[in-house]
């Protein structure tokens, strides 16, 4: 029963596929978060595995990570909520992952910079093109002294959604 479920999350849930190693390693991280055993996990959860490891969150990040986890507003993250949440986190990673690689065709030392002109010529004529405020804003978040700092742009996109 326990494998008809996690085939289930794997297809249903997370909307990615996802192998039997990576189910059940998230469920020994949602295990680890859920000390109390209770099969769901509270913001006081998570805060405290937080807080026991080190890691550094402020409420505001808390909150953004807890709605993406709780969308229903219940106040409990399910097993199937968890898996759903972490196999997005996954692919969004991949994705950012992706996007690095694209921008890095345009930078020649390796240093995470490219040239302001080349890269806003490139936008603006090639693929899927900005126009010419999607252009400035870009700039705006990554430009510096005529070159991008790309990767910096790229979290900048990531961080937001």
């Amino acid at each position: 029963m326990a494998t008809a479920k996690r085939g289930q999350l794997r297809r249903g849930e997370s909307q990615a596929a996802l192998n039997d190693e990576q189910v059940e390693e998230f469920k020994s991280a949602f295990d680890m978060f859920d000390e109390a055993q209770q099969g769901f996990l509270t913001k006081s959860d998570v805060q405290s595995v937080f807080n026991k490891y080190g890691v550094r969150i402020d409420s505001k990040q808390m909150d953004e990570l807890w709605k993406e986890g709780d969308p229903h507003g219940s106040g409990q993250i399910t097993f199937p909520q968890f898996v759903s949440m972490m196999a997005r986190k996954m692919k969004q990673t991949d994705s950012q992952a992706d996007l690095l690689e694209a921008f890095r065709v345009f930078d020649p030392y390796g240093d995470n910079f490219i040239d302001e002109k080349e890269i806003s010529e490139a936008l603006l004529h090639t693929g899927d093109k900005l126009n010419k405020d999607e252009l400035h804003e870009m700039l705006s978040i990554c430009a510096i002294d005529g070159r991008v700092d790309y990767s910096t742009f790229v979290k900048e996109i990531y961080a937001n959604k």
